[in-house]
């Protein structure tokens, strides 16, 4: 049901995300200024065929690199930036964090999916109209996510629940399985 758990970088005037984070520099990757990037998006293969990136530095500035070449090393991506000749360059870099904005994200493959930091916000409610809270986070599991409203209540994202995404409306329309809102017995 959701996507991408991509990271926000800095917020608009509406709380949401001007920029979203796809990738984070782990540490140098030999002597010659590779860098070792960690892929934070659904869609890793995207980093191989980037020109250039801007990065968010440790700190809080952005700085644009060129990409000279990039590939897939076990679960990393090697890239070799522009101007990053040195393990001591590419040590420097450690931490920053690869971003893009929200226009640059990729396509998704259907209605149904969301990315995280378009639900992260959303008013959640049954079909009932009771209000339960707000989304505060989006917690991946193999099975299926978990919407965190943050008050203990935790919404499991399948369809049998979630009824309805409205974007536009900021709002979630949920139908609660039975024992999803039930208080806990006090033993």
């Amino acid at each position: 049901m959701t996507s991408p758990p991509p990271s926000p970088a800095s917020p608009d005037d509406n709380g949401s995300p001007v920029e979203i984070v796809i990738g984070e520099i782990v540490g140098p990757h030999g002597h010659r200024g590779e860098v070792k990037i960690y892929p934070r998006t659904d869609f890793p293969d995207r980093l191989l065929d980037l020109e250039e990136i801007t990065l968010r530095l440790p700190d809080g500035k952005d700085q644009t690199y060129p990409v000279q070449n990039a590939r897939w090393h076990k679960n990393v991506i090697l890239m070799q930036l522009g101007g990053v000749l040195t393990m001591n360059d590419a040590e420097a870099l450690r931490g920053a964090k690869i971003v893009i904005s929200r226009e640059e994200r990729h396509e998704l493959p259907d209605e149904d999916t969301f990315y995280v930091d378009d639900l992260v916000g959303l008013r959640v409610v049954t079909d009932a109209g009771q209000e339960l809270g707000t989304i505060r986070n989006v917690l991946r599991y193999p099975a299926n996510d978990v919407f965190d409203l943050g008050n203990n209540l935790l919404i499991p994202a399948t369809e049998e629940v979630v009824l309805e995404v409205d974007l536009d409306e900021g709002v979630m329309v949920i139908h609660p399985i039975p024992g999803l809102l039930d208080e806990p017995e006090v033993v």
